[in-house]
């Protein structure tokens, strides 16, 4: 009977992929899985593939560009960080610094300090000038005139330790209502007569650099407002520091 079953494989068909001693021996030929495959692609199953790895490519493409977009917005300012400041793209001299367009960012510009050798990353659309007095800083106002940033710095003249700093800004400013530090910063915050002030300030070497926003009236009655203004400190605090030379 065995025999009987070979001979009908054979006149069957000559070409069958199966070869004739797989029943015999148990081992599946190589043409019996590449049929099986075409036979499986060949049916509906392939429009169900088609689908499957259209939205694979897809999730992968929105993935892709919310990772692109968050990336540009933590990313560091290419041109200054860990490089020497070449004098190009500037668009705009003070006395003691210029701003420069930053690479690879559309948010933000950067304000290059010449006094004090710092960079600091400003937000493009604000209003940048000269404070007007005799403090070495810069004054930053957006259109609506309800921020205002300022950005400084001065010589640690008395070697004063970032607790020292922040216990003497203090004692001028009043009681606050958040402090806090680290090593080498501080942080002190407040709200006043219908402002609220940000202070953070960092000790670099022998230098302290700082920044402030005046805020009219309380930002987090306004939840996209303090979203904002949280994202601008974030980023201005990773990008400033001493020029690297």
């Amino acid at each position: 009977m065995k025999k009987f079953w070979k001979w009908c494989l054979i006149v069957k068909d000559k070409k069958n992929i199966y070869k004739n001693n797989w029943i015999e021996t148990g081992e599946i030929p190589k043409g019996f899985k590449a049929y099986e495959l075409n036979d499986f692609i060949n049916k509906k199953n392939f429009k169900i593939i088609v689908i499957i790895i259209s939205v694979l490519v897809l999730i992968l493409a929105v993935f892709s560009m919310n990772f692109k977009k968050k990336e540009e917005k933590k990313s560091p300012i290419a041109t200054i960080s860990g490089k020497k400041v070449e004098n190009t793209n500037i668009l705009m001299k003070f006395e003691n610094g210029y701003v420069k367009k930053a690479d690879k960012n559309e948010k933000y510009n950067v304000y290059i300090d010449k006094l004090f050798n710092f960079y600091c990353a400003i937000p493009q659309d604000y209003k940048i000038s000269n404070s007007g007095d005799s403090v070495n800083r810069v004054v930053l106002e957006n259109k609506d005139s309800d921020i205002k940033i300022f950005v400084g710095a001065s010589e640690n003249k008395f070697n004063l330790k970032i607790k020292e700093l922040m216990d003497q800004y203090i004692s001028s400013f009043g009681k606050v209502d958040y402090k806090a530090n680290g090593d080498n910063w501080y942080a002190v915050s407040k709200y006043y007569n219908g402002v609220s002030y940000y202070k953070k300030t960092f000790l670099k070497e022998g230098k302290i650099l700082w920044f402030e926003f005046n805020i009219k009236d309380d930002p987090t009655k306004n939840p996209e407002k303090k979203k904002n203004i949280e994202e601008m400190i974030e980023f201005m605090e990773d990008n400033f520091n001493i020029i690297k030379k």
